[in-house]
């Protein structure tokens, strides 16, 4: 049973962070354009395949099953996620199917069920902050416009993807994820309000990991000033 743990850092607004406990069984690999050293982590450099360093670390993350074909299983954590627990324990939220994300309702700090809530929450948010959007609201609205269309229903369903577990060779794995890097290339960067429609479109089962994404007994997110956020 092969297993890593993998993240990306592009652009030099992350530094790989350690974990504080390594589980038995899993490699660690860390995609990135810069130098890094670690003692846990293998380093394999990676050119930055857009402008956008955002969207060259989401093809990373999104596409486990180009990078990592000899794996049975993926654990993505953003850069600046550090393990701290056995994440062994997490396999059984893959009994029944091949993807396990956190929940956005369950976030203590901004607690979301729905994609077309987050996509008004990232507008309001960026005419708050003077017209700094954390992407192209353009984009954003025609993309919620498209979903709705489609008939796809509010309240369905939000994750936060911070953390991603995946037997990512599995074909329906690997479908769902081909089709969301079409989406993630052509539409918003910020991928969490494509996965659920994703999800639904492709008729993905997946099951959510309980807990606050960004503090629970297996991460801990560190908060960093960045200039390029990754979620």
């Amino acid at each position: 049973m092969s297993k890593v743990i993998y993240t990306a850092i592009i652009g030099g607004y992350d530094t790989l962070v350690e974990p504080d406990y390594k589980p038995e069984g899993w490699d660690f690999v860390c995609f990135t354009d810069r130098d890094l050293k670690s003692d846990t982590w293998e380093i394999r450099k990676t050119l930055p395949l857009y402008t956008d360093n955002t969207r060259t670390a989401r093809k990373h993350k999104l596409l486990a099953h180009r990078l990592f074909p000899d794996y049975e299983y993926s654990f993505w954590i953003d850069g600046n996620i550090k393990v701290r627990g056995d994440v062994n324990e997490l396999l059984g939220h893959l009994d029944g199917c091949n993807y396990a994300t956190y929940d956005h309702s369950q976030n203590q700090l901004d607690p979301r069920d729905c994609i077309y809530q987050e996509g008004s929450t990232i507008l309001d948010l960026g005419v708050k902050n003077g017209g700094n959007y954390k992407d192209n609201p353009e984009l954003i609205a025609n993309q919620m416009a498209k979903y709705n269309d489609e008939g796809y229903p509010e309240h369905n369903g939000l994750v936060v993807q911070m953390e991603v577990l995946r037997r990512h060779n599995e074909q329906d794995v690997v479908d769902a994820m081909e089709h969301h890097w079409v989406e993630l290339k052509y539409n918003s960067k910020r991928e969490q309000l494509s996965f659920n429609y994703i999800a639904w479109k492709n008729k993905l089962k997946f099951s959510y990991i309980q807990g606050d994404s960004r503090d629970n007994k297996y991460f801990l997110n560190i908060i960093k000033k960045r200039k390029d956020s990754l979620q």
